[in-house]
């Protein structure tokens, strides 16, 4: 579970996915969700592929989502 004083970070390795993690964790912290079963803010395993996969491609492709 995140808390709200978790500051997020890119690691020392800043590759793509690192940087695409942190970013992971920022937006579930924007949008309330936690990593528990069965809860309704939990973020299920789609929610989770998928937001990583759009963080991915922000960070590789930043103007593709302009």
């Amino acid at each position: 579970m995140m808390s709200d004083d978790v500051t997020f970070a890119v690691p020392n390795v800043s590759t793509e996915e690192a940087v695409a993690l942190a970013l992971l964790q920022a937006v579930m912290r924007s949008e309330g969700k936690i990593l528990t079963n069965g809860f309704g803010d939990s973020a299920d395993r789609k929610y989770l592929l998928d937001t990583y996969a759009e963080c991915l491609l922000a960070v590789r492709a930043p103007a593709a989502r302009r």
